[in-house]
């Protein structure tokens, strides 16, 4: 027995299919794609880029809520955490800013931290041209140690075509800045605004900044200032220096 669909009939239904085929597709890339992220949102995004990707723990292997930008050979205008809370048990560094190799620097004219919290503060590899350190930073125990010499200021020019990134809610388990390995990135401003860590502290690396300000600071442990929490390296330069930092026993819990 034969059967005729006729020719118009055949092209219906060729066509229905296909274009069922792409319905499915745009739902399985687009709307129910797990991975991909939008920023504010928990993830690794690539600057200029503000769609990224969930973050997977390089250890266990689980994502995890991890914000980190990673900025290679790019400028960005700013950088701006505000009111938030980072840190989960098991990690060291809740705030990291850090480089794929020795010889690749973020610029920065100006970086901040205002209203931080946190358990500890290291400061190694880096050129400061000015640190301004006021009284209201207070820690359990200090070791700062640069190396007095001549560094270069640093001021960024035109913001033409950069992009900024700006975090005012939500929780995270840490916060990256990952300079990378091809080339030095620039970003004209680097805040850290009221935001607390209490498992977890802040590691910076390999950063050349015109201004470093720390103000309205607690950082501690362990609450023993024999036993210094805040540390700044020798491998760290500095110009300018106006340390008002004041030694008290502080536990951040």
């Amino acid at each position: 027995m034969t059967v005729n669909f006729g020719f118009g009939k055949v092209i219906i239904l060729v066509a229905a299919a296909f274009w069922a085929a792409v319905l499915v597709w745009a739902v399985s890339t687009i709307i129910f794609d797990a991975s991909t992220v939008y920023w504010d949102e928990p993830g690794v995004y690539d600057v200029p880029s503000k769609e990224g990707k969930k973050y997977v723990d390089p250890v266990t292997g689980e994502i995890d809520q991890t914000v980190q930008i990673n900025i290679d050979n790019e400028r960005c205008s700013e950088f701006y955490f505000g009111g938030i809370s980072v840190g989960k048990p098991g990690i060291t560094d809740a705030i990291q800013i850090t480089s794929g190799t020795t010889t690749t620097y973020l610029f920065i004219e100006n970086l901040t931290f205002d209203g931080l919290r946190t358990t500890t503060f290291n400061l190694d590899n880096s050129y400061i041209n000015t640190l301004n350190a006021t009284s209201s930073v207070e820690v359990a125990g200090h070791s700062v140690t640069p190396t007095m010499t001549t560094v270069s200021d640093i001021s960024v020019g035109s913001l033409r075509d950069t992009i900024s990134y700006r975090k005012t809610s939500g929780n995270t388990d840490r916060i990256i800045i990952d300079i990378g390995s091809t080339s030095d990135s620039t970003c004209k401003s680097v805040t850290f605004k009221d935001v607390e860590t209490a498992v977890g502290g802040v590691n910076l690396d390999y950063v050349k900044v015109g201004t470093l300000t720390l103000k309205n600071i607690e950082v501690g442990d362990d609450g023993d200032v024999n036993s210094p929490d805040f540390h700044i390296a020798t491998s760290t330069k500095i110009m300018t220096m106006n340390d008002e930092i004041a030694d008290v026993g502080i536990e951040n819990k």
